[in-house]
């Protein structure tokens, strides 16, 4: 085992924390920030509120409409039974506004109903929505002081984890550490890859006998192969 590979390898191990870590603390991050289920509750009770006006004010229109007929129909009673109309025709047109007006009272009434069951339908979901968004909120207040410290915790083991790899990149020659950055981008974040059991690390292929004898001996790196990414070997 070579210092060079060695120092190549520390460096991947640091480079590969560094980046787990970095994954972890933008989704804690997205954890403390994310309201898009409360805010779609929200959009949801918004919705029901816009439709809960159009019902009322539906059924505010529907019951004038009623006791306006209501009192057309009262008014022709009087007129029919009031005994001041001997025209037959006229007290047989009377009779059927009266029905007329009867069966659109009626109707309104069926119409009014309606609007009712779907008014109580819609003040029920939204009750029930703000019950959730409640329920929600409260939930993330006592989840927020946890996540936050967790916030803290990989915020400062990112800060060590990059002072230790400004510790180790000067030990590295400039050459190697192109390529090895190169690779870095190339290969997802793992540009070198330990050896077991004569397999490469990386794409699990086997290692010839000779590449993996320059790997525990040589001076410079060794490249895998087939997937080309630097092999490392400490047996």
């Amino acid at each position: 085992m070579t210092l060079l590979l060695e120092e190549v390898y520390k460096l991947q191990i640091l480079d590969s924390d560094i980046l787990s870590t970095a994954k972890l603390l933008s989704e804690v991050k997205f954890k403390i920030s994310d309201n898009k289920e409360i805010n779609s509750l929200e959009e949801s009770i918004n919705i029901n509120s816009i439709n809960l006006k159009k019902l009322q004010i539906m059924k505010s229109k529907l019951e004038l409409e009623i006791n306006s007929t209501q009192q057309n129909v009262y008014l022709l009673n009087k007129k029919i039974y009031g005994g001041s109309i001997k025209n037959s025709k006229e007290l047989i047109a009377l009779d059927s506004e009266k029905i007329f007006l009867e069966g659109n009272i009626s109707d309104n009434e069926d119409k009014l109903l309606k609007v009712m069951m779907k008014t109580d339908t819609t003040e029920d979901n939204i009750e029930k929505l703000n019950n959730k968004i409640t329920h929600l909120k409260n939930n993330k207040e006592i989840e927020l002081p946890k996540l936050k410290y967790q916030e803290k915790e990989l915020s400062n083991k990112i800060i060590d984890l990059k002072s230790d790899r400004k510790r180790i990149v000067p030990n590295i020659r400039q050459d190697i550490l192109m390529i090895y950055n190169q690779l870095l981008k190339s290969k997802e974040g793992l540009a070198v890859v330990k050896v077991t059991r004569g397999t490469c690390g990386g794409c699990r292929l086997s290692i010839p006998s000779a590449d993996l004898q320059r790997a525990r001996n040589a001076s410079t790196i060794v490249r895998c192969s087939s997937c080309n990414r630097i092999i490392f070997s400490d047996s």
